[in-house]
């Protein structure tokens, strides 16, 4: 499950300029935009429908099964989305995989059983079988099964929204962030969730859920008061970086190094999440970065006090509840024989040496 969303988040975060250019037109030129155009708002549509979902199942089948995998996912999507009421991000998303293994599968076994000189013929062949076959099967069949599936989801998701249930997402969002799944969380399961919601009234909570910079901003505003000397200046400049650049790793080492923190931070998403459900408000596309720029940026005119509001509360629930939690436990004062360890590996300088591994290692 884990590889599963993390292929779900690569093929999201790969095509993410395209679900934030048409989050721009919604937020500027569509109907809670700040200058309403009939005409170019109609490009939204085909976007979601048919270039979108192409483009995933684009991406898919080239991440397991190369160019080739990538182009006959394509046609497959093609006739998915043609068959498709609604759009189908995530039936596309599935299938894009589906259709890059068995390229994958198809061109192993056709290479060792061709005689040399005949590969690249029989390939091509077995890939435009494989095409006509699955394209048909998604055209007749898995477009109209895949749609009817959406319309429930989307009304699933209607009554989650409407609920009390709602900011308990918190209790997964969060502790997930801080053991580094929050790209699968954002771009494998709540991007797709969002975009067929934007499709359906013009905007989404779920682009709201995960990249909400309160909780970790909160969080680390306390941790900047209580500690001293290096790990207060690391606290200082994390807090900009999470709240303007949108790095929102920046402050997972201080929670795992403090693991008493992690209900401060949960209870800062919780609050977040009931303050945005209660203003009933949503993003037009999905931020990333999860920079504060760029979300009040996708926020509708209207609406943009309200997502601040939600923003300011998460981060205030986060910081008396983080403060409290410090003072009680005394988290950030450790033992006069542990000072020197702790300044050498403060949470900002932990985060640095993981970035510089990360890069190493790509």
């Amino acid at each position: 499950m884990r590889k599963l969303g993390q292929l779900l988040s690569a093929m999201i975060y790969q095509n993410i300029a395209v679900i934030i250019a048409v989050g721009i037109i919604q937020a500027v030129f569509g109907i809670y935009g700040w200058w309403y155009n009939d005409r170019l708002i109609l490009l939204v549509r085909p976007i979601y429908e048919t270039l979108l979902p192409i483009l995933l199942g684009y991406t898919g089948g080239r991440l397991l099964g190369g160019q080739r995998g990538a182009v006959v996912a394509s046609i497959v999507t093609f006739g998915l989305s043609l068959a498709s009421s609604v759009p189908n991000i995530l039936g596309a998303m599935l299938i894009g995989l589906a259709t890059g293994w068995l390229m994958n599968r198809l061109d192993q076994a056709v290479k060792e059983r061709i005689p040399i000189g005949y590969e690249l013929l029989a390939t091509n062949a077995a890939a435009a079988g494989v095409a006509v076959v699955l394209t048909a099967v998604c055209f007749l069949f898995v477009g109209q099964a895949l749609s009817a599936g959406v319309h429930r989801v989307n009304e699933l998701m209607e009554t989650v929204i409407h609920s009390g249930w709602l900011p308990m997402a918190a209790l997964i969002i969060e502790p997930g962030k801080v053991l580094f799944f929050n790209n699968v969380m954002n771009y494998g399961i709540l991007a797709p969730l969002g975009i067929q919601q934007v499709k359906e009234i013009g905007k989404s909570i779920f682009f709201l859920l995960e990249t909400n910079p309160g909780p970790g901003l909160g969080m680390l505003a306390a941790y900047w008061l209580k500690a001293k000397a290096e790990n207060r200046k690391g606290a200082k400049l994390a807090s900009f970086i999470h709240l303007f650049g949108g790095i929102h790793e920046v402050y997972f080492p201080y929670v795992l190094m403090n693991p008493v923190l992690l209900p401060a931070v949960v209870a800062g998403g919780t609050a977040g999440i009931a303050a945005f459900q209660f203003f009933d408000v949503g993003l037009v596309s999905l931020p990333s970065p999860g920079s504060i720029f760029l979300i009040l940026g996708l926020t509708p005119k209207e609406e943009m006090p309200f997502v601040l509001a939600g923003v300011v509360i998460s981060a205030l629930v986060s910081f008396m509840a983080s403060s409290l939690l410090l003072s009680r436990f005394s988290a950030t004062s450790p033992k006069k024989s542990n000072r020197r360890r702790w300044g050498r590996s403060s949470p900002f300088r932990i985060w640095i040496s993981f970035m510089k591994n990360r890069k190493r290692h790509r």
